[in-house]
């Protein structure tokens, strides 16, 4: 913290267009579109839905074909997520200090 990074290129104050780990990418898409209060939003709804997902869904069949509200729910969520990273890996990366 003390020394400036020895590797890759100085950074240049006022500017930070970059593009988040791969795992980041949903989030980041509801940034580019609603501002940098989407991204505790988003994760804090994702985050909802997972830990109220048990609670909804109280079938006692355990075979997934068995479970229709649990895996519609996660279905609807995991193409969410993969539309969300898909479009952030179409547009481009966007200077954020702004926001």
């Amino acid at each position: 913290m003390l020394l400036p990074p020895s590797i890759g290129s100085s950074p240049v104050a006022g500017i930070e267009i970059t593009r988040p780990l791969w795992m980041f990418w949903w989030p980041f898409t509801l940034e580019n579109w609603f501002g940098l209060p989407a991204i505790a939003w988003g994760e804090g709804a994702f985050f909802l839905i997972l830990a109220a997902l048990p609670f909804i869904d109280r079938n006692k069949k355990r075979h997934w074909r068995q479970r229709p509200v649990a895996i519609t729910l996660a279905s609807v969520l995991l193409v969410a997520l993969i539309a969300l990273s898909i479009i952030m890996i179409l547009t481009p990366a966007k200077n954020h200090l702004g926001m």
